[in-house]
């Protein structure tokens, strides 16, 4: 008899719909420098575009502003491997026109997120780490799913500009990091992806022993078409970082 598929297939490389960058694009204004409070609407914090792409683990696509808790996604592992992780709820979403960073790969792939959001980054020595979005340039190496869908694998960053587009989203995944149109991202802003990781572990470890007032506020997805909304946690670090 035929075998089951596997229950984890490998996600499937980008197809990479995305046009070449416009003729006249938007650079980044002041690539290097900025604030807490140009990370999205309602004040900023942390965003992706709600129409950006992420891959379940039965292979199948989704948009981010369709992600529902329970959720099982790709994210990068602490070695740069993809992995499988859980999205455990929502921190902020925004319905108001932000300003996103626009990066155009080489292989005419597109990644977008607020200035703020921290992307993963391979230095000149190999070691991967991560940057704020607005502080990526031409020449940065990011890491995306390769060809087979197998790995993650290096890749060159063409072009840096910047757009404005309406509304935006911010999925927490146990892990702390997503696949984001192909492109390996944390689901946080403002502060190095580590610290940042770490000063969610109480509400993650909260998730995980089911304390009812913390899965119930992360189980009712922020998503609205006409409220700004972040969750109480992310507010109070963002005050407490700022």
């Amino acid at each position: 008899p035929t075998p089951n598929p596997p229950s984890n297939p490998t996600p499937n490389p980008p197809s990479n719909p995305t046009p070449n960058p416009p003729s006249n694009p938007v650079p980044v204004s002041n690539p290097q420098t900025g604030s807490g409070d140009s990370g999205g609407g309602g004040g900023g914090f942390m965003c992706f575009h709600p129409e950006s792409t992420i891959q379940r683990s039965d292979g199948t696509t989704t948009t981010l502003g369709s992600l529902v808790p329970g959720d099982e996604v790709y994210g990068m592992g602490g070695e740069g491997e993809l992995t499988v992780s859980t999205i455990v709820g929502f921190l902020h979403s925004s319905p108001v026109t932000t300003t996103y960073v626009e990066v155009w790969l080489e292989g005419n792939q597109t990644f977008r997120a607020t200035p703020e959001h921290r992307v993963f980054v391979r230095d000149a020595g190999g070691v991967i780490g991560n940057v704020a979005a607005r502080e990526i340039v031409p020449g940065d190496v990011l890491l995306r799913v390769g060809a087979t869908g197998a790995a993650l694998e290096d890749c060159v960053v063409e072009y840096v500009g910047e757009a404005q587009r309406k509304g935006a989203v911010a999925p927490l995944s146990l892990s702390g990091t997503l696949i984001v149109d192909g492109v390996a991202a944390s689901c946080y802003a403002v502060v190095d992806h580590d610290l940042a990781h770490a000063s969610f572990l109480p509400l993650r470890l909260m998730y995980r022993l089911n304390v009812e007032s913390v899965v119930t506020s992360l189980l009712t997805p922020p998503v609205s078409p006409e409220t700004d909304t972040m969750h109480w946690y992310a507010r109070g670090l963002l005050t407490a970082f700022s």
